[in-house]
């Protein structure tokens, strides 16, 4: 588990790099969900696109295209926000439950406060990562490619820890997770998450999948307005 951590860490620390990102004008009135799904037609093209795919991996499931392909992505049936513990303390659970007390009092003692900011900056859209991780390598995969960002400016909006579910009718949802930066920034990112079981369980799945990595019930879900 340690070792697919780290991995895990490292993948997003290229997700944010080699993200297909853009920049969109800010709108006050929209809202963190709507901002997730400004990209959906840039996925459905990524999805739709075997040599997009081949440029980052050779190595997809071809069912999981198939049923991806199919899916109708045109309205979600549902959007759930699963919302989680403050990022310091979000961080120190996720080094607690996977690592080794000596590596939780090195972050806590050792670790200066800019590089446990960094860290706690990256930690909620580390734990698609890790959820998905419970399933396999193929949705770890799926999601590595089948993924586009955009950043926006909106001062109105107060950052939340939080991750933006939405759930289609037979096949497999979308997350959105979002990155807050100076002055009102925020980078939306939105990828699948090919998990078969997330096609009827949605987000009530994937809390429970959370919240068993963590060993108590920290992760909550909160319907989108």
């Amino acid at each position: 588990m340690k070792r697919i951590i780290k991995i895990i860490v490292m993948i997003a620390s290229v997700f944010l790099i080699t993200s297909c990102a853009s920049k969109s004008d800010s709108n006050s009135k929209m809202t963190l969900h709507e901002y997730g799904l400004q990209e959906l037609s840039l996925v459905k093209e990524i999805i739709n696109s075997d040599a997009y795919q081949q440029i980052y991996s050779s190595q997809l499931n071809e069912e999981i295209l198939k049923t991806l392909r199919a899916g109708d992505y045109s309205k979600p049936e549902s959007i759930e926000y699963l919302v989680f513990p403050e990022a310091s303390e979000l961080t120190e659970l996720m080094i607690s439950s996977s690592m080794s007390d000596e590596l939780l009092n090195e972050y806590k003692n050792s670790f200066s406060s800019e590089l446990k900011e960094y860290i706690s900056k990256q930690m909620v859209s580390n734990m698609v990562n890790v959820c998905l991780s419970r399933n396999g390598i193929d949705p770890v995969l799926f999601y590595s490619v089948v993924h586009a960002s955009k950043a926006f400016v909106n001062k109105d909006i107060t950052p939340e820890n939080v991750i933006c579910i939405y759930s289609y009718k037979d096949t497999y949802p979308l997350a959105a997770t979002f990155g807050y930066g100076e002055n009102g920034s925020i980078v939306a990112t939105l990828g699948v998450l090919a998990v078969d079981d997330y096609i009827t369980g949605g987000a009530e799945t994937i809390k429970d999948q959370m919240n068993s990595f963590f060993k108590k019930d920290v992760v909550k879900i909160r319907k989108a307005e």
